[in-house]
């Protein structure tokens, strides 16, 4: 499984919205920049100094203010005079420099663009801020855009969550301590009373007990596990490293999603076992 596909099925985000998604910190598309590997991101400000042009994707217009970064050296060196160059000129250099931008746009949005021309940026209050970032962490554009529901609806996926960011890597999931597992036949079970320890051979040693991030399973089998319940993080579990399992203390027997007795942990002679204290 993915880090993706682990955040799709994490607690509280199974159903998340697309408004929800783009709102997260985590945000960040992978995208194209040219022959380079991207991230298309929001910013917490949209760019007020700007080129307005009107675009479409697949028709719907759009508005797209372009701000000023060395990444278009023409647009750059003659930036200050944007506002009397002819708008033609200006439209020739957003097309001769802006090529890899454009593209990534159309790219992302999954619809074809189209520049119709320019725009005032006056009054456009509802364009969002983004930058596109490299691999160094260098912001290669800084823009606004408007952004529709169609618009949405493609970057509201929550496989544009940066898995790796750390608010996503401090996720955390309540996860069961196991200490021991077995099958026990119906008069045994039934015979189970305060009192009784059950020997548990498996909860000796250094590297005693494993967590159940899903929880105890249905599969008809007796579990020994903490009575409380323990948390995991979400980049303990994508890196595979996860915290050592507490010492057994305060227990309970599970079967099929129903505890059936709690106790403590204790030894007899040499054996740990599972004091029954109360049979439920």
């Amino acid at each position: 499984m993915t880090p993706s596909d682990m955040l799709a099925n994490w607690p509280g985000w199974e159903h998340k919205t697309a408004d929800e998604l783009i709102a997260c910190p985590a945000w960040a598309m992978s995208v194209r920049w040219g022959d380079a590997e991207t991230r298309l991101r929001f910013s917490k400000e949209a760019p007020r100094d700007v080129i307005g042009l009107r675009i479409a994707f697949d028709g719907e217009e759009h508005f797209l203010g372009l701000g000023n970064r060395e990444t278009f050296p023409d647009l750059n060196a003659l930036w200050t005079e944007k506002k009397r160059l002819p708008d033609a000129l200006v439209l020739a250099l957003v097309e001769k420099e802006c090529g890899d931008l454009l593209q990534m746009l159309e790219n992302a949005v999954r619809a074809q663009l189209t520049v119709i021309g320019l725009a005032d940026p006056a009054g456009r209050a509802d364009a969002r801020g983004f930058e596109v970032t490299d691999a160094k962490g260098r912001i290669l554009a800084f823009f606004s855009m408007t952004v529709s529901p169609l618009v949405k609806e493609i970057f509201g996926d929550v496989a544009h969550i940066d898995t790796a960011h750390p608010t996503i890597r401090a996720l955390e999931m309540p996860a069961v301590a196991e200490y021991a597992s077995f099958l026990l036949g119906g008069d045994e079970a039934a015979e189970i009373a305060p009192g009784d320890c059950l020997l548990l051979p498996e909860a000796d040693g250094p590297a005693a007990g494993k967590w159940l991030p899903q929880g105890v399973p249905a599969d008809g089998r007796f579990h020994v596990v903490a009575d409380a319940p323990g948390t995991l993080t979400f980049g303990a579990l994508a890196d595979g490293v996860l915290p050592s399992v507490p010492p057994p203390e305060r227990l309970a027997l599970v079967r099929d999603g129903k505890t059936l007795a709690v106790g403590s942990f204790c030894r007899l002679g040499i054996q740990p076992a599972f004091a029954v204290e109360e049979v439920l």
